[in-house]
């Protein structure tokens, strides 16, 4: 016999996402107490997905937006691969923005070399690739907090999209740590 911690929702119209995460929680709870760990993680995303649309609805715009964000960097904390791509955007749209927004220099024996692209309709094919090899790197080593200090970016602009991107390496980092146990424990 299963014990119910809360008390079933009326199944109105008003109520019907209500009375719809709570049919999953339930689920969820029946599907891990029977060794079914693929099916209450669904139930979990499916309890997860209702409670969502209920924030929207209810016009919880917090809430909404919280379980958004959730549901598209971890779906609710289920999928690896999901924090690992918005990972590498993060990586390839910094690297994207350093040269437009001041660059990066670098110092090469002795003589600091700047890589921006002020017109890059000007600049020749072989240069925008160099340029872009230059940033993608200072964007993966900013990205996790490595920070050799080869490369430093430079304008204000560039500084802001380095502490950004640093910032958000650490915390994507952490919800991978995050996920992968979660997958675990199920």
């Amino acid at each position: 016999m299963y014990e119910r911690a809360d008390v079933e929702p009326t199944l109105s119209d008003d109520h019907r996402l209500e009375a719809a995460a709570w049919a999953y929680r339930q689920l969820r709870r029946v599907y891990q107490d029977n060794g079914l760990p693929r099916l209450a993680q669904r139930s979990y995303t499916l309890e997860k997905d209702a409670r969502r649309r209920l924030a929207w609805d209810e016009r919880d715009y917090a809430e909404g937006l919280k379980l958004e964000v959730s549901r598209w960097v971890v779906k609710y904390g289920n999928s690896p691969y999901r924090v690992l791509l918005v990972s590498l955007t993060v990586i390839v749209v910094s690297a994207l923005l350093y040269p437009l927004t001041g660059g990066i220099q670098e110092i090469q024996n002795g003589e600091a070399i700047t890589y921006s692209l002020e017109n890059p309709d000007a600049a020749p094919t072989w240069w925008i690739t160099h340029v872009m090899f230059k940033s993608f790197y200072f964007s993966v080593v900013t990205f996790s907090t490595l920070g050799y200090g080869d490369i430093q970016p430079i304008g204000a602009w560039a500084r802001v999209i380095a502490s950004v991107e640093t910032i958000l390496g650490t915390l994507l980092a952490a919800l991978l740590v995050f996920v992968l146990a979660r997958i675990v424990t199920w």
